[in-house]
């Protein structure tokens, strides 16, 4: 049983406190939890040491990793002294806490996309729908530009740029899905089209080179998506403009499983600061119907949105509506 003042004179000191408020929420390694705090290692060992004793926190072992948690005593104590508690380190901690699961999710096992690339289509099928394509080449106005899909896959938005576009450059990470994309566009005689070996973090073009830029169902797919739009504002020309298509956040976590996904979606949010550090302006976000995908509990809706923006000819970093 837990014994209430030694836990309630644990929880005293500020660092303690702000300790059992994040564990009772998230498992967290030391270097973790000594991040989160902005305190030296050693100091947060002892910390959690006399948590441990009050028996407010515990150490358990998930994935070959030992984490500390709130242990049962440990979170209900929190929850009732929450609602008087506040203290101005808090929002920061969360912030902290939200990288930390972020970088520990995009940790995990990279998934091959040389080993599916063959499933490649069934796989993307349902994020190519009808209308998706078209509502992007509705902004290739007037036709006749040259225009990159970088991300490409096995070219299935490439084959339609080709149809309206005078030249497009194509551009992949996955060594056989350049492969697969090159004999598709062959065999549908597109001799307009280049398609290449590169990653979206450090595109292989001029500055300036394209008048617009498609990227669909990319950036989820990054560790660091701010990079890859970097390099889009990079090569895009003054004036020109990128069209990127995203999942919004879910919990279908299987998805990660099948395409290598490193985020569950992205928040419109994410997308809108990267495209203003990246020198676009005039951002417009439009949703899509929910594309519907079945899982192990069944027939799944996942909300998509389509942007388009600006590169901003004069100055490169203005609000983004």
């Amino acid at each position: 049983m837990l014994d209430s003042a030694a836990a309630l004179s644990a929880l005293a000191d500020p660092l303690r406190l702000r300790a059992v408020r994040l564990l009772s929420h998230d498992e967290l390694q030391v270097r973790e939890i000594q991040r989160i705090l902005g305190a030296a290692q050693s100091r947060v060992s002892n910390h959690l040491a006399v948590l441990r004793r009050a028996g407010l926190v515990e150490t358990r072992r998930t994935n070959g990793a030992e984490r500390y948690a709130a242990t049962g005593d440990g979170r209900k104590l929190w929850a009732s002294v929450a609602p008087a508690v506040t203290d101005s380190a808090f929002p920061s901690d969360d912030e902290r806490l939200k990288d930390v699961l972020e970088e520990r999710a995009t940790a995990l096992p990279e998934v091959s996309f040389d080993a599916v690339a063959g499933e490649w289509d069934r796989f993307q099928g349902p994020f190519y729908s009808p209308g998706v394509r078209e509502a992007a080449l509705l902004r290739l106005v007037p036709r006749g530009l040259r225009v990159a899909d970088v991300g490409c896959g096995t070219g299935l938005l490439t084959l339609t740029l080709a149809g309206v576009a005078e030249r497009v450059d194509a551009v992949d990470a996955s060594e056989r899905m350049v492969r697969l994309a090159r004999e598709k566009l062959r065999r549908a005689g597109a001799a307009n089209v280049t398609v290449r070996r590169a990653s979206a973090e450090k595109l292989p073009f001029d500055d300036g080179a394209f008048d617009a830029i498609f990227a669909f169902h990319l950036l989820r797919h990054l560790v660091r998506p701010a990079d890859a739009l970097a390099e889009l504002g990079r090569t895009v020309k003054s004036g020109g403009r990128v069209v990127l298509v995203e999942l919004e956040p879910h919990g279908l976590r299987a998805l990660r499983a099948v395409t290598g996904a490193q985020h569950l979606g992205l928040p419109r949010e994410t997308l809108r600061a990267g495209l203003r550090r990246a020198g676009f302006a005039a951002a417009r976000f439009s949703a899509f119907a929910p594309y519907r995908v079945s899982s192990e509990s069944g027939e799944v809706a996942l909300a998509t949105y389509i942007v388009d923006a600006v590169r901003d000819p004069v100055h490169g970093r203005k609000e983004i509506a």
